[in-house]
């Protein structure tokens, strides 16, 4: 069932949601920033430091189908406030994990214990954002929201080192846990007063045995990727985890075209534009974390900027990617997404060539270029791709 909207509304559902989806992705990045000084305050493992950041990502990931579908079922609005009440006691919770190592675990455990709680938080959030300004927002302002929503998943990664990096140079590591506590309230608040209620309680497929399936997929896949570089590729633990998603990843496969009520119905996927938007958004998705990846302690090791100079660092990057992203789907209804996502790529790849010439002193005019190619490219391919993998499903999909 689709919620009506009046059209003064607009503005305030599309800040609702944008700030919902910022709040996911800034506390996937905020934590890059904090990791030397994470290291060193809890005394953690490098195995602990990098669950403590991928952790979040991980819960996410293998919840994010059902918890979409339970959205879909029980009601978009009521799954995205449950979520950032989630993620509001996760992060407040790790401001605590002093008093609370009585129960067994070391404090470093516990902050891992609790992002992964966050990330639970962050899959009820983000299909609910998408879900809502597609079936909430008039038709035509969808395009230009989804071009918004876009621009501002990505630069909810830079917001997330800016505000951790600002934080960092004055107060202890848990300052970044208070203040996204503190912005999941306010949030909480704006959803709650501005959203309205939408689901598609018959079109939605719970599906518990493609849940199950889907989540020791994703989580064996995804739990061998991340402790692959530590246990070594080749362990029998990486290769087994490998071994046993791959092989529910086939099993899921096999039930999802079989069953009657799949939670992700594979046969769209004969549909090309869903085909090539997706393809083309998780090329994009994995080149923009990767370029988080390795261009944070780049600038805090090898360049010696402090936690904020790192974090602003980053705002160049909004220079191409905002403009960029507002014209790139007029654009590719114009030229075809072809030709636009092309270019974008095209952009992606150039930003990290020049990237390759970095060498170990500040280079403020190199890096500035890259990051606008960078932030360029990556507003040229994710809007159009979206809007054509929304555009091409069914509305009740």
């Amino acid at each position: 069932m689709k919620a009506t909207v009046k059209r003064s509304n607009s503005f305030t559902i599309l800040a609702a949601t944008i700030s919902a989806a910022v709040l996911v992705v800034a506390n996937i990045s905020s934590l890059n920033v904090a990791i030397p000084e994470l290291s060193r305050e809890l005394g953690a493992s490098q195995s602990d430091i990098q669950w403590m950041v991928d952790v979040y990502a991980f819960s996410l990931a293998v919840l994010l189908l059902p918890a979409g579908a339970l959205g879909d079922r029980f009601g978009r609005k009521r799954m995205l406030l449950f979520g950032v009440f989630v993620l509001m006691v996760a992060n407040g919770a790790t401001l605590f994990t002093k008093d609370l190592e009585f129960l067994g675990a070391s404090e470093a455990k516990l902050v891992i214990a609790l992002r992964a709680l966050s990330g639970i938080g962050a899959a009820f959030i983000f299909p609910a954002t998408l879900s809502t300004i597609t079936t909430t927002l008039p038709e035509n302002k969808r395009a230009k929201g989804v071009a918004i929503w876009t621009a501002a998943v990505f630069s909810g990664g830079f917001l997330g080192i800016l505000l951790s990096g600002a934080l960092l140079e004055n107060y202890w590591w848990g300052s970044v846990f208070m203040v996204m506590a503190f912005l999941s309230l306010g949030i909480f608040a704006l959803c709650g007063i501005f959203l309205p209620e939408s689901s598609a309680p018959e079109e939605s497929n719970l599906d518990p045995v493609g849940a199950i399936l889907s989540l020791l997929a994703i989580g064996g896949i995804v739990f061998g990727v991340m402790e692959g570089p530590t246990k070594g590729w080749a362990s029998t633990l990486i290769l087994l985890a490998f071994i046993v998603g791959g092989i529910f990843l086939m099993i899921f496969i096999k039930w999802e075209l079989r069953t009657e009520t799949p939670l992700l119905d594979l046969r769209i996927f004969s549909n090309e534009g869903v085909r090539s938007s997706s393809f083309a958004l998780l090329i994009q998705f994995s080149l923009a974390f990767g370029f988080f990846f390795v261009t944070v302690p780049y600038l805090a090791f090898v360049i010696g900027y402090g936690p904020l100079n790192t974090g602003l660092s980053f705002l160049l990057a909004a220079i191409g990617l905002f403009p960029a992203s507002l014209a790139a789907i007029p654009l590719s209804r114009k030229l075809g997404f072809r030709i636009v996502g092309t270019f974008g790529f095209l952009l992606l790849g150039a930003a990290f060539y020049i990237g390759t010439t970095a060498g170990i002193t500040n280079d403020l005019q190199l890096l500035t270029i890259v990051w606008i190619l960078y932030g360029a490219g990556m507003g040229r391919v994710s809007p159009p791709a979206t809007e054509i993998l929304v555009s091409a499903l069914p509305s009740e999909k």
